[in-house]
């Protein structure tokens, strides 16, 4: 099973656990651009290239050539080769070759009529076999550089998911299948308002090449792509010839989320519900005072003074406190209300961002322990359900309906509720951004099961943005 690499910082000290309480109850596709045998033949020969951009319109990145693609260390919290990350189908079928002659062709072209026309005016036939020389050339161009395009097959290479304001790693990889070497060629693209375009010199026969560039999509949700255009002059530069290779495609940009102290989270969950003396049934999540005894540490903050280990405080000369280990894995329902007004304003819509890039965060937490288990619902029509799982493949799925949400009026609906989806379910968390919700209430009598509620924006000692 797919682990989520990634050491989570200790928390900012708050004496707040931003928790409320209910009355009463307290609280997808994958590329498939080319077959398996792009894949290189020699690793030797795999070589990646930075882009040199300009463009008015659109941002100037610059690099240089290095001889392997580095991944991020920042490309978030899930990176994982085997998963699949998530690309919605191209739009629009490969249209023929395009050729346009370059203000070199049509000097060229103008001088060889000119001449033509002395020649035959003046009936000097060295002019005219001059003027057939010059028309031989663009004849020559057009013919030579034809064929050598329509070898290169292109692919995108996915190797890290993309995350929203996260330097993201952009891979392109050529393997040209002529038997000749391909000379002097563009390759261009554009994401997100940035325009990429790479010179390669030369690609031997049988070669594959990398071309990548680092950017940072600063939203989530959709983002698409230009056509993978390759155009070149080879060899005389008379005639420009440009060809597809990949069409526009949208590739979904995961929420970034945040920095969730594990330990501080399941803490101020299990306080919270532990202060609601409403009555439960089924499986009950074992309480820090249940669980048993797994060892001791320093006091961190959040912690209750309960679990002091005095004679060990007295013997260190520092708070000590006993750590707890529950015997039941650990379940948590997530349930996610992304409540926007019919007219929302820029403020509603910062909210409904923070509670997108929170439950975000807590996803990819959750998902990096391989014993913890977390089922989501988005309320919706239909509401998106997922049963509760683990893991980075488990973790993509969420991320992914998390991307692209935008929010709705609706009120909250309770449709999906059934004892497959409550069936052991230790912790309910209930995320919203509507002020003053009365929705966890609702769904806490119908489950007769204590749910915490998290409204946008509360101040949290265990999460940072």
């Amino acid at each position: 099973m797919a682990t989520l690499p990634g050491i989570l910082p200790e928390p900012p000290d708050s004496s707040q656990n931003g928790l409320k309480s209910s009355s009463g109850i307290m609280p997808t596709l994958t590329p498939t651009l080319m077959p398996t045998s792009m894949e290189p033949q020699s690793v030797d020969k795999i070589v990646t290239f930075d882009p040199l951009i300009s463009s008015n319109r659109y941002s100037t990145i610059s690099g240089q050539e290095s001889l392997q693609a580095t991944p991020n260390s920042n490309l978030g919290q899930i990176i994982n080769q085997n998963v699949d990350y998530p690309t919605i189908q191209a739009e629009s079928h490969l249209p023929r070759n395009r050729y346009r002659l370059p203000k070199e062709g049509v000097l060229w072209f103008l001088v060889s009529i000119a001449l033509l026309l002395v020649g035959m005016v003046k009936s000097i036939n060295l002019i005219i076999l001059m003027s057939y020389f010059l028309f031989g050339s663009l004849l020559a161009n057009l013919i030579l550089g034809r064929f050598p395009l329509k070898r290169i097959q292109a692919r995108f290479l996915h190797r890290h998911p993309l995350f929203a304001g996260v330097p993201s790693l952009w891979e392109i990889q050529l393997q040209n299948t002529y038997h000749r070497t391909i000379q002097g060629f563009h390759l261009t693209t554009g994401v997100n308002k940035h325009l990429f375009d790479w010179f390669c010199n030369r690609l031997e026969p049988g070669e594959s090449r990398i071309f990548r560039a680092e950017i940072v999509i600063p939203h989530r949700g959709i983002c698409q792509t230009t056509p993978l255009l390759i155009s070149s002059s080879y060899p005389f530069g008379l005639i420009h010839r440009s060809q597809e290779l990949i069409e526009s495609t949208k590739h979904i940009i995961l929420p970034k989320g945040g920095e969730i102290y594990l330990e501080g989270m399941r803490r101020a969950l299990s306080y919270a519900i532990d202060r609601s003396h409403s009555a439960t049934q089924g499986q009950r999540y074992r309480s820090s005072q249940e669980a048993e005894i797994h060892g001791l540490r320093p006091f961190r903050t959040g912690d209750s003074p309960r679990w002091i280990h005095w004679p060990s405080t007295a013997r260190r000369n520092q708070l000590i406190v006993r750590e707890f280990e529950n015997t039941a894995p650990p379940a948590l329902a997530l349930i996610i209300d992304p409540w926007l007004p019919a007219q929302p304003n820029q403020e509603d819509l910062s909210r409904l961002d923070w509670l997108i890039d929170f439950a975000a965060a807590i996803v990819q937490a959750w998902c990096r322990e391989p014993e913890f288990q977390i089922a989501m619902v988005i309320n919706g029509i239909p509401p998106k359900v997922h049963l509760a799982g683990t893991g980075a493949d488990h973790a993509l799925s969420l991320l992914t309906d998390l991307a692209i949400e935008n929010g709705h009026s609706l009120e909250f609906r309770f449709e999906w509720l059934s004892p497959t989806f409550t069936r052991n379910m230790g912790q309910w968390l209930f995320l919203t951004s509507k002020n003053n919700s009365t929705d966890a209430e609702e769904l806490s009598h119908r489950i007769n099961r204590k749910v915490v509620s998290i409204e946008a924006k509360e101040n949290l000692y265990w999460y940072q943005a």
